[in-house]
């Protein structure tokens, strides 16, 4: 079986890329937290036969989420900050109509359940423990910056991939 994850890359990627690195040195993450690839969830991972990766690619390549426009919110946290489990920017793009073309056509070629996916945003970094247990001072350090940190660059999906991993 493979492990297929969709995700989208922002076109103002190195930018966020630099967000990123900016934020984790100014709270000091790196006990607490693993940088992640800034990228904009699409579909969660699901599992697949590992002769099917063609068609999910073919099924990709219909899409038209190139080009989107992402408006970005702020700075954020899931689940809260009391337990910020993943620093993110919440951000709107449309993409609820291309989300449920690809639920519908990669449910064909699974017998998994495809999980709704979350709530639009770009991924920044996230604790390497589920519980989102951080120190406070992290967690007051993380609230300042959502706070201080009030207008970000506005941008557009740059490409859609599928990322695989066998098992």
């Amino acid at each position: 079986m493979t492990r297929v994850y969709i995700s989208a890359k922002p076109d103002k990627y190195l930018y966020v890329k630099s967000l990123r690195d900016e934020l984790w040195r100014i709270v000091d993450a790196r006990y607490d937290y693993m940088k992640s690839d800034p990228h904009i969830t699409v579909i969660p991972p699901f599992s697949i036969d590992d002769d099917k990766t063609d068609q999910v690619d073919e099924i990709i390549s219909g899409l038209r989420l190139k080009g989107q426009d992402v408006k970005v919110n702020g700075l954020s946290v899931y689940k809260n900050i009391h337990r910020p489990r993943v620093v993110m920017l919440d951000i709107e793009v449309d993409m609820k109509s291309e989300r449920e073309y690809l639920k519908k056509e990669l449910k064909k070629l699974t017998d998994s359940n495809i999980r709704d996916p979350v709530n639009p945003h770009i991924t920044l970094f996230k604790t390497s423990v589920n519980s989102g247990d951080v120190s406070d001072k992290l967690k007051q350090s993380l609230q300042n910056e959502i706070y201080r940190r009030s207008s970000f660059m506005d941008m557009s999906i740059e490409s859609v991939s599928a990322e695989y991993k066998r098992s």
